[in-house]
């Protein structure tokens, strides 16, 4: 009787450490921007960003927002994806400050996430979630530090 009991509870423990496993997988693929919030991004990025971040997003006046060097930043800033939201919907475009609207600056970000090797998935960034989106690390396939 005991030996069953102890059966049973092996086996829930191990159903339940793979439930677990299998939710994080899921949760590490599944994306957290659409594919056409990034080509939008992109349209809003080649309009308000290029002239500072570069037209491969390598820096010149403002620093990179690609590979390597972003990656850095990040990590040294230690910044969230909603801090960075925040800091380039009150303080960006430099010229312009705050002038594109919350949708532009999340289409931004979704361009940023996508060049920097961070899958979409089927849900749009939205205000609400920012708080859920892990910059660092990267995702393995690292984006090239152009």
């Amino acid at each position: 009787m005991r030996r069953q009991g102890f059966r049973f509870a092996g086996i829930l423990i191990f159903g339940l450490v793979t439930f677990a496993a299998l939710e994080y997988a899921a949760a590490a693929t599944s994306g957290d921007y659409t594919a056409q919030q990034a080509q939008a991004g992109q349209k809003v990025f080649q309009n308000n960003c290029v002239a500072c971040h570069g037209a491969n997003l390598q820096g010149g006046a403002g620093p990179a927002l690609k590979g390597r060097p972003f990656e850095s930043s990040l990590k040294y800033s230690n910044m969230s994806a909603k801090q960075l939201f925040n800091f380039i919907s009150k303080r960006m475009p430099k010229s312009n400050p705050g002038s594109l609207s919350e949708k532009q600056y999340r289409e931004v970000l979704a361009y940023l996430l996508s060049e920097n090797g961070f899958p979409a998935g089927d849900q749009p960034l939205r205000k609400d979630t920012l708080g859920n989106v892990k910059l660092v690390p990267f995702p393995k396939k690292k984006a090239s530090s152009q």
